[in-house]
């Protein structure tokens, strides 16, 4: 079975997914998932789940879920969760896990506190952009932030007439705002384009893969020999390093080798650090990922080194910056961006013309007209898009940019 597929997985059941009792355990869940993400990421690095596609904190919790769960099966049927509800849960959960790791939550918090308490008198950061930051959204208060990054006493006693909390709610509250829009955006675009994705393009998720076949009722078959052994390798590993980290005298197994010494004379030594690693989550997640996606992870890995080559025998290397990694992430993400929209163009048009009553018969449709399968109506998800679209450009304008700046920002985001 080729591994864009997922015939071999049974369908979720027919039963209403959404219940009290699925999001109840989402919510109290949600505190416990949060602290561990903190913990792992910003109390000394220990790893960084929410970096990878794939959270491994939510694959865990649904593991001891899924397996609660078939215990509960088997004496109290009735009481058992379905298959919608684990799901339900899996994506509450990860859902909350993007919006507090390291890429959003984390760096929302150093972004509304750095400016003002990282500020010297020489870099200039109090004359070259203090003026333009808006009090809304950021912290300016010395002591409230010597109490936060100093981790002092008075992190939740008054300040000069200001509790910590007060000085933190209101920066929270409008980037939360900013946050929930951003979200409800994504939501309708997804609505929209869902169609032309899952049934004409057929492209594949194979991050849902693991948490489908996780939760499926007959969850013994799940948990096969070949399943406990890949686990075992995978786990084994990680618990001896796990070990030899706290304990030097525990023989570690090592999976991480850095080739840098091999690589010392010109031009080659411009492509150092050469690091090569064997993770088995990486291998059992690349096993799911399509020929053409795997193949591009290293043939760009092979290439992005050979520029670095290149650039050092022609001498640019004395260039900063060169050869501008960070643009050409961006200039692939905005091409992706086009190209997906591009292609959506037949399916977009037709959305809206549903939604909003436009004839369309000059073109014919590439799929039924109705949206009885989405979430939310043609009409509510484009009436969506636009009043998302106006929220954000609204914040930037109050936060100071100009309307085409905003609505640039509202677009590229």
């Amino acid at each position: 079975m080729p591994p864009h597929t997922n015939s071999s997985f049974s369908q979720p059941d027919k039963a209403e997914a959404v219940t009290w009792r699925a999001l109840t355990i989402a919510w109290l869940l949600l505190p416990l998932n949060s602290y561990w993400i903190v913990r792992c990421e910003t109390g000394g690095g220990i790893f960084y789940s929410t970096t990878s596609s794939l959270f491994c904190n939510v694959v865990f919790l649904i593991f001891v879920l899924s397996l609660l769960n078939s215990g509960i099966k088997r004496y109290w049927p009735k009481s058992a969760l379905t298959q919608s509800e684990l799901l339900i849960i899996y994506s509450t959960l990860s859902v909350s896990s993007a919006l507090s790791g390291e890429s959003v939550g984390q760096q929302l918090v150093r972004l509304i506190s750095a400016p003002f308490w990282l500020a010297t008198p020489e870099n200039e950061w109090s004359s070259l952009f203090h003026r333009y930051l808006p009090g809304w959204l950021v912290i300016d208060h010395r002591r409230v932030l010597q109490a936060f990054f100093e981790n002092t006493d008075g992190r939740y006693t008054p300040l000069d007439n200001l509790t910590p909390i007060d000085a933190w709610l209101r920066p929270l509250m409008m980037w939360s705002a900013f946050t929930a829009a951003l979200a409800f955006l994504m939501t309708c675009a997804n609505v929209i384009l869902r169609k032309q994705w899952v049934e004409h393009e057929k492209l594949a998720y194979p991050v849902i893969q693991l948490p489908l076949v996780m939760t499926i009722a007959n969850y013994h078959s799940f948990l096969h020999g070949r399943i406990w052994t890949g686990f075992g390798l995978g786990a084994g590993i990680t618990l001896i390093n796990g070990w030899h980290h706290l304990n030097p005298m525990v023989p570690g197994i090592q999976n991480i080798y850095n080739s840098s010494h091999l690589f010392v004379s010109k031009p080659w030594s411009s492509i150092n650090p050469v690091v090569l690693a064997f993770y088995p989550c990486a291998v059992g997640l690349a096993y799911f990922m399509p020929l053409d996606l795997a193949f591009s992870t290293w043939f760009f890995f092979l290439f992005w080194k050979a520029q670095l080559v290149g650039g050092a025998i022609f001498g640019f290397v004395s260039i900063s910056g060169f050869p501008y990694a960070k643009w050409q992430q961006t200039g692939a993400y905005l091409s992706i961006g086009i190209l997906t929209l591009w292609a959506s163009r037949q399916q977009i048009f037709h959305v809206f013309s549903l939604a909003f009553k436009i004839d369309g018969n000059h073109s014919k449709p590439l799929f039924s007209q109705t949206d009885s399968a989405e979430p939310m109506s043609y009409r509510m998800a484009g009436m969506g898009l636009v009043f998302a679209f106006i929220l954000i450009i609204t914040f930037g304008v109050q936060a100071g940019m100009s309307v085409w700046v905003a609505s640039f920002f509202s677009v590229s985001t």
